[in-house]
């Protein structure tokens, strides 16, 4: 898949960025599109964020929760 060139950004060298986390523990009917779409409104509204990259992911589950990690 080819990506436009608009899409592209290049980010500075890893030792120059701070990278953090959050984890949230939901409930398994928590839509994971929205969740995302959320996240990417946060950061995108934050001047903190460098805008190269961001990732929401799950990773964990139990028979209670999931765990969903940005």
């Amino acid at each position: 898949m080819q990506l436009a060139q608009s899409h592209l950004r290049l980010c500075g060298p890893a030792r120059d960025r701070v990278v953090g986390k959050i984890q949230i523990h939901v409930d398994h009917t928590a839509g994971l599109d929205d969740l995302r779409r959320e996240a990417r409104r946060l950061l995108q509204s934050s001047p903190l964020w460098d805008r190269c990259q961001w990732v929401l992911q799950m990773v964990d589950s139990t028979h209670q929760v999931a765990v969903i990690q940005v």
